[in-house]
């Protein structure tokens, strides 16, 4: 793995189960740095991903407490907890992968997150991400910002700003998807469509992406 690790550091922002762009970059940094401080931009993966249904993509939102100011650091926004989001999204989330090949070695460790309730958008992304973490074996040194600095030094790789919704089949590698039969390949979903699907495989898959 050593030989593909890029800049030792990078600065990410916090993600709901993020696209498998994103998580190449987290498994090909070794430290790696959770922005926390941010104001929190909306519409974005800090509190949406994209997974595969039977119908086609499916695109999970967290409800946020409306009336923030567009100030608001990311960690002192509020989850909106209404229509029973969580229930709902891991619902989804099991229709969709029940019978992904590596669905039943994770699912054990996804499911209790979904079943906590969580106040914070920050403690929720944080938490899957470390589950993340762990079903790929990383053990990355992973930290959170204190303070909010707008540039950094040479050596983070910084990327706060960038979108991770590249889709261009040819800088993803195809893998079997749970619906193959119905859709052509679908690229940089959620990194668990990744997970669920290819199991230990997922983390070599990741470190030779683009």
């Amino acid at each position: 793995m050593e030989p593909y690790i890029r800049n030792v550091n990078s600065v990410l922002p916090i993600a709901y189960l993020p696209p498998v762009s994103y998580f190449a970059e987290y498994t090909r940094h070794a430290n790696v740095l959770i922005e926390s401080m941010e104001h929190f931009p909306k519409q974005t993966l800090r509190n949406r991903c994209t997974i595969l249904g039977a119908n086609g993509p499916i695109t999970l939102i967290i409800p946020v407490e409306k009336g923030r100011s567009g100030k608001t650091p990311v960690t002192d926004i509020r989850i909106a907890h209404r229509d029973n989001w969580q229930r709902n999204h891991w619902r989804t989330i099991l229709s969709a992968y029940k019978n992904a090949p590596f669905f039943e070695y994770y699912e054990h460790l996804f499911s209790p997150v979904f079943e906590k309730k969580h106040d914070w958008l920050m403690e929720f992304d944080l938490e899957l991400l470390q589950v993340l973490d762990k079903c790929l074996n990383l053990k990355k040194n992973l930290q959170l910002s204190s303070v909010y600095i707008e540039s950094y030094p040479s050596d983070f790789t910084d990327f706060r700003s960038k979108s991770f919704n590249e889709n261009d089949t040819e800088s993803f590698p195809e893998y079997t998807q749970v619906f193959s039969d119905r859709h052509p390949f679908i690229p940089n979903l959620s990194v668990i469509d990744l997970l669920f699907n290819s199991g230990p495989d997922s983390v070599n898959y990741l470190m030779h992406l683009p």
